[in-house]
């Protein structure tokens, strides 16, 4: 469970966010709505460690995340805007390049792609997709990880209906296994996720 109580975001002594307290349980999801500016991207990065003008309380479990213990960042999964993809590989390389350290086998990758219907791009250098096509390659990526919590910045953004189902599916997939997920957005995705309004 994550619980963030009282949090502050500063950038350059301006805050960002003022006083947020929410909670979510194992096996929900919480999307943070805002517009551009709001400080959603600020939030995730927060949560992580990863920016170190901030006050208030974050925990994870129970148990109090500081910078030191990095007790989240060991069990969560992050996808900002930056995709983490490299353009002179093919699509299976990089879902290899990720599933790397966890030694995953291949029929474990070519689901992956499966799921989130890329299977047939698979040799395709990823300079040759387009915008959805990439965004798809890096959310197989979820299926790849053995994280708890995930939290995915935008991750409706750029895809069309079918893409939208599969990110759909996997989500629900991965709340049935006990898995949480913090998304953030311009607008609710999906009535049945929880939400959070930064405006």
């Amino acid at each position: 469970m994550l619980e963030v109580n009282n949090l502050n975001c500063f950038r350059s002594n301006e805050s960002i966010l003022s006083d947020l307290s929410f909670s979510l349980d194992k096996g929900e999801v919480l999307e943070i709505i805002g517009t551009n500016g709001s400080g959603k991207t600020t939030l995730l990065r927060t949560l992580l460690g990863l920016i170190k003008e901030s006050q208030g309380e974050i925990k994870w479990n129970g148990n109090l995340v500081t910078r030191e213990n990095q007790i989240l960042t060991s069990e969560s999964f992050y996808q900002g805007h930056s995709l983490a993809l490299k353009g002179r590989l093919t699509v299976i390389e990089n879902i290899y390049l990720s599933a790397h350290p966890l030694n995953f086998e291949t029929d474990k990758l070519m689901e992956s792609l499966e799921r989130v219907n890329l299977l047939n791009k698979k040799d395709v250098l990823v300079s040759e997709l387009s915008v959805g096509q990439k965004k798809r390659v890096s959310i197989a990526k979820w299926l790849l990880t053995d994280a708890r919590l995930y939290l995915i910045d935008e991750p409706f953004s750029a895809l069309d209906d079918q893409g939208h189902k599969a990110v759909e599916d996997l989500i629900k997939e991965l709340i049935n296994r006990g898995c949480s997920f913090l998304l953030t957005g311009h607008r609710k995705s999906n009535k049945e996720y929880g939400a959070f309004h930064l405006d």
